[in-house]
């Protein structure tokens, strides 16, 4: 018997079911190769449809149709694609440190421009230095139309680079995923492209990909963060102290009670994104 709160997705109704003979035989989006390899089906009214025990995004009933306009008819495959597209902020700590920090703000402003796909939702730059807000805020004016890109700026004390700032950066934060850099180091223009191929063609179950260094690449999920409240300490219930325990290490350890791999590595995500 199927437990109450496992999710089923049925394909019966969804447009992208290709029938062979009132058989499901494929899918227009090819989700059916990782979703259902062994072609599992579940019949009524004569039609046999897939069903697999994974929630689908790109299901799309027939009514869908009524909500596109006339260009979005021409291609449903590229429009579902374009709706299901990663939503995507980023938290980018300014490098004070270094030469430059301005211009470097600047050239990785340019190289999310330039992403081979999507739309950046939301920039926050975590900032050290109060005398530089005026002009962080005037390039991210210049850089962006906030109804597109919303942008803001987080005031630290500090030059720490670490996940107690990224919970301050949090309250910025939007659905989706969240990657977290610092302005000199240099932005792949395929980022978007990877998160998105990892999620929706590979889909792969990503919670957290590790940083490299530090806090350095990371990528996590905006509701994952929101559910373990990020780096904050929880109580232990016995002594009622605070226990020492960061986002990461909440991350992997409700991964580890899990089947589903939900943490990667750099190379893993990125080589998964090829």
């Amino acid at each position: 018997m199927q437990p109450e709160y496992q999710v089923e997705t049925w394909c019966k109704n969804c447009l992208f079911a290709e029938y062979t003979d009132n058989t499901q035989t494929g899918c227009k989006l090819g989700r059916h190769k990782i979703f259902n390899p062994e072609e599992n089906t579940k019949e009524e009214d004569g039609v046999h449809a897939y069903v697999f025990d994974r929630f689908c995004t790109a299901f799309r009933p027939e009514e869908w149709k009524l909500v596109l306009d006339d260009e979005e008819k021409k291609d449903l495959v590229a429009t579902v694609k374009s709706e299901i597209f990663p939503p995507l902020g980023i938290f980018m700590f300014l490098k004070t440190t270094v030469p430059n920090p301005l211009a470097n703000l600047k050239n990785r402003i340019q190289e999310i421009k330039d992403q081979t796909a999507g739309t950046l939702r939301y920039i926050v730059v975590i900032n050290d230095k109060v005398e530089y807000n005026e002009q962080i805020h005037s390039i991210l004016h210049d850089s962006f139309d906030f109804e597109v890109t919303e942008f803001h700026i987080v005031q630290t004390l500090t030059q720490q680079r670490n996940l107690l700032f990224i919970d301050d950066a949090f309250k910025h934060a939007k659905n989706g995923w969240i990657y977290v850099t610092e302005s000199n180091r240099k932005i792949r223009k395929d980022l978007f492209e990877a998160i998105d191929n990892n999620i929706n063609v590979k889909l792969n179950r990503v919670v957290l990909v590790e940083p490299s260094d530090g806090i350095q690449g990371m990528i996590f999920q905006a509701a994952v963060h929101k559910f373990l409240d990020g780096s904050n300490s929880p109580i232990d219930p016995e002594t009622g102290e605070k226990v020492r325990i960061d986002f990461i290490q909440k991350v992997k350890a409700l991964a580890e009670k899990g089947e589903e791999k939900t943490v990667f590595t750099q190379e893993e995500f990125f080589n998964d994104a090829s």
